[in-house]
């Protein structure tokens, strides 16, 4: 094996590229509604022979074109209803808080300043989990356990509603 077969999928990416199909599409639009400049490049005659099939890659070109902001457009929404409902549920949480937890969080509320807590603990990781507090630290010790702070939007939270800690 020669390794070409290897090298189809990178050609095939290079030339899927937003980019390549845009400039590909500009070029088709410009022999097909610029007239005076295909006269003298002269390509008329080209142009005028194959105009169905421009004209049908001139729209194709232009519908794939139109699904990269599409597709971006719908991960940006998607991703936005997803924080919106975690939050939601995190917000919950935090108004129904045990008492452990609570505890744990009374130690973030004056400062927001990390704190050492032990991920062994049931409460540390059920607020993890809901995304309150988030590992500061990817190390840590057996004897301290690993740093842990608070999330921005859970600190204003808590500094907004302090009753929740009481």
């Amino acid at each position: 094996m020669s390794g070409f077969e290897f090298k189809i999928p990178e050609w095939v990416g290079k030339l899927l590229s937003g980019r390549f199909l845009f400039a590909i599409w500009a070029l088709i639009g410009v022999l097909l509604f610029w007239p005076r400049l295909t006269n003298r490049a002269g390509l008329s005659s080209f142009v005028a022979q194959h105009h169905d099939w421009l004209m049908l890659a001139f729209i194709g070109l232009g519908i794939l074109l139109l699904t990269y902001p599409a597709v971006t457009l719908a991960q940006k929404i998607y991703h936005y209803f997803l924080n919106t409902r975690a939050d939601c549920r995190a917000k919950k949480h935090l108004s129904e808080l045990p008492p452990d937890q609570k505890h744990i969080l009374r130690m973030f509320a004056p400062s927001g300043n990390t704190h050492a807590l032990h991920t062994t603990d049931g409460a540390v990781n059920v607020l993890v989990a809901y995304g309150i507090l988030y590992p500061a630290a990817s190390l840590g010790t057996l004897q301290t356990g690993l740093a842990f702070a608070i999330a921005p939007w859970a600190l204003k939270y808590l500094r907004k509603h302090p009753q929740l800690l009481a």
